[in-house]
């Protein structure tokens, strides 16, 4: 741009400005809108789909990001992949972030690698404490699996019909029906009433 004779330099500033201003809004709209990097839930909905549609390698590629930037619900479903794919370590620090964090299904996953003893030394104590926590926090699947071990007894857990009872009430106040039918066999089988 050339300054014409009386013009300031502070004006032929401002115009090439506004000139520069004008040529980069042209030049974004035709563009279109800016892509924007995609946030940890919306790769992890990606991720999810691809699961449910049994693309694991597309899920696991996509929760590697999430996992690692420590977006819980992506820890919990990669180390629920791993855990079946029996890569079991890097499982279980998956599980051990996310259930640091109080995220019941990282508990709940933790209590089997630790009552298996799959990644881990086994530890029973250790299994059924992240078992119940999981379940206080409200995981059916726990309270059952609770229910169930002192219903019937387990390896390290004496059987209690009074603490299964305990279980199966709570997870039939959690809308199990697993749970409620269970409660009705039980409830029965105390009257002397064979199903």
């Amino acid at each position: 741009m050339r300054i014409e004779s009386g013009e300031s330099v502070a004006i032929a500033m401002m115009t090439m400005i506004k000139r520069a201003s004008y040529l980069y809004a042209t030049i974004a709209f035709l563009a279109g809108p800016p892509v924007m990097a995609e946030d940890n839930q919306a790769i992890h909905a990606r991720a999810l789909a691809a699961y449910q549609a049994e693309n694991l390698f597309v899920a696991m590629n996509l929760l590697e990001k999430p996992a690692r930037e420590g977006y819980t619900p992506s820890m919990v479903l990669l180390a629920y992949i791993l855990d079946k794919a029996e890569e079991n370590e890097r499982a279980f620090s998956l599980y051990q972030r996310a259930a640091a964090r109080g995220d019941p299904e990282a508990m709940h996953g933790l209590a089997g690698m630790y009552l298996s003893g799959e990644g881990v030394k086994q530890n029973q104590a250790r299994g059924y404490a992240l078992m119940e926590a999981a379940g206080r926090k409200g995981l059916v699947k726990s309270m059952r699996a609770m229910a169930m071990n002192y219903q019937r007894g387990a390896p390290g857990l004496k059987a209690d019909a009074r603490k299964a009872r305990m279980w199966w009430e709570m997870a039939a106040a959690a809308g199990d029906k697993t749970a409620i039918e269970k409660l009705a066999e039980m409830d029965m089988a105390a009257k002397g009433v064979e199903r």
